[in-house]
């Protein structure tokens, strides 16, 4: 992974004091990432908190696996997002992700999009729950980008490398 995410993610690690805290850091990442990334703004027109989208549109705020929601542009619908903050090494297990998918599977959902940190391959069961889904997954992980449009997805990486994703680029480094 590039140099610049590793030593923002490090800090992200060294600052949070609790494992929310750490999250929202790169759910703030992540956001700068949908809002910033040239390639990424001809895809999606808005980026909200779950619990901010949910308010605006009259529903339960409650944290139900998506963490943000994008307006997909130019098409009616939107993206949820999940960010999964973890170590290199960690695998991701298919638990890990169901709330995700059961919350997501449901319009005005039209896309999916997993944000993580792994370099580890995700469990196999994880990994066929990506496949053939009726509502487009995309997962974009240090560099890599796995989906039905993964020519179209740029990485958190190449974000970092070009300085659109770094700490300026976040509001702040203290909780939401």
């Amino acid at each position: 992974m590039n140099q610049a995410l590793n030593e923002l993610l490090s800090s992200f690690r060294d600052a949070a004091k609790t494992e929310r805290e750490k999250g929202a850091y790169f759910e703030r990442l992540a956001t700068a990432f949908l809002q910033n990334d040239p390639l990424q703004t001809t895809q999606y027109e808005g980026v909200w908190t779950y619990s901010d989208w949910a308010q605006q549109q009259g529903i339960d705020r409650r944290d139900t696996g998506i963490d943000l929601v994008a307006k997909l542009k130019d098409a009616e619908g939107y993206c949820a997002i999940q960010c999964k903050f973890y170590e290199a090494d960690k695998k991701i297990a298919k638990s890990e992700i169901d709330s995700f998918f059961t919350a997501s599977g449901k319009a005005p959902f039209k896309r999916r999009l997993i944000i993580d940190t792994t370099d580890a391959e995700w469990s196999e069961h994880a990994e066929n729950a990506l496949k053939n889904q009726h509502i487009e997954t995309l997962r974009s992980n240090r560099g890599k980008t796995v989906g039905d449009h993964a020519k179209e997805q740029r990485s958190l990486t190449r974000s970092a490398r070009r300085g659109t994703a770094g700490a300026s680029a976040i509001p702040s480094l203290s909780p939401r």
